[in-house]
């Protein structure tokens, strides 16, 4: 295996970093507090009963990301290091910022784990407070050495120029919002700091980032085929709309409005299904291929993404999934601008 395979599998770690948090977050959130600290009845709520099967998944995918994040972070320093010709300590300082970043995820997990497990057997409020308060601590402790990772990192990368220079100055603006999230307890601060990192792994790929572009686009579009899918399975397969409360009673006491609903999700999730296909199928073969058309007919996935958090906004819900995929799509279309239009016309 030749040392470019290496660098790209690191710098794919990287790439896949953020979705795969992003994934096991949304597997999580349902047995977790929601919002700031959380009440006693909430804390009674979740150790009721042990949490869905689901939110073990997401624990499990949030430990493969850790991973995901230090052979990262190795790749990193390893730019930096040859960057500061071997000799100095601030890539020293990313790497094992990297290093105790992924260490202290497993007391934070642990913590989880303790708490669900023994949820339903008997766990008091108090302790089970404890275990989220601890949880918690980790959470931000951990985004310190995120901070110590991104400002290192900005200095090297505007001295040496062993990065473009705007990722430099990105670095800079995440360590302010990491520092920010920490002293305010905000965690969606930090979030631009996932961002950071996707866009420097794909940078770290060389001129790959060009060539893999339409990486980015297939998989925004691949992402509308799970949606499809669940109102697949929901409106042929489960006799409700999402969850028990949702419709059910609309649909049991009304089939003409039942069927008028089910055909409405029906056209939906084929609508998305097709959206998905259309897009994956352009990405893979006219937009990999450099055809001004495939880049012109993607914009339609960024539209789309910004009609849906339009959508979610409206609805009061979370607007960081898609602004993921947003942004997702953005980088896709935006990084390979050059080869579509040289500078030599």
């Amino acid at each position: 295996m030749s040392d470019r395979t290496l660098d790209r599998i690191g710098a794919t770690c990287g790439i896949l970093w953020l979705p795969l948090e992003f994934a096991a977050h949304s597997l999580v959130a349902r047995a977790m507090p929601q919002g700031g600290t959380p009440s006693e009845q909430e804390i009674a709520r979740i150790l009721t009963a042990p949490p869905p099967a689901q939110a073990w998944v997401g624990e499990y995918l949030s430990m493969v990301a850790a991973l995901l994040f230090l052979v990262f972070t190795t790749r990193l320093w390893a730019l930096l290091w040859r960057a500061e010709g071997g000799r100095g300590w601030l890539s020293v300082a990313v790497l094992a910022a990297g290093l105790v970043y992924v260490a202290l995820k497993f007391p934070q997990h642990t913590a989880l784990h303790v708490l669900w497990t023994r949820a339903g057997h008997g766990l008091d409020v108090q302790a089970g407070a404890a275990f989220l308060d601890t949880y918690g601590d980790l959470l931000f402790g951990s985004m310190s050495l995120n901070a110590v990772m991104t400002a290192a990192t900005a200095v090297v990368v505007l001295r040496k120029r062993a990065l473009p220079g705007w990722l430099g100055w990105a670095a800079w603006a995440c360590t302010v919002l990491l520092l920010a999230a920490i002293v305010t307890h905000t965690f969606d601060l930090a979030i631009p700091f996932g961002f950071w990192v996707m866009a420097t792994a794909v940078v770290l790929f060389e001129k790959a980032y060009e060539k893999y572009a339409w990486v980015l686009l297939f998989v925004s579009s691949a992402l509308f085929l799970p949606t499809s899918f669940f109102f697949i399975h929901s409106f042929f397969v489960m006799p409700y709309v999402a969850t028990t409360g949702d419709l059910s009673d609309i649909l049991a006491g009304s089939p003409p409005i039942a069927t008028w609903i089910r055909g409405i999700f029906r056209d939906t999730a084929i609508a998305q299904l097709g959206l998905g296909i259309f897009g994956m199928s352009i990405a893979a073969v006219s937009y990999r291929r450099d055809e001004r058309w495939a880049w012109y007919a993607l914009w339609y996935l960024p539209i789309a993404w910004l009609a849906y958090i339009a959508s979610q906004a409206l609805l009061g819900r979370g607007l960081v999934p898609p602004s993921l995929l947003l942004v997702l799509s953005l980088l896709g279309l935006l990084l390979p601008v050059r080869r579509f239009w040289p500078r030599d016309g």
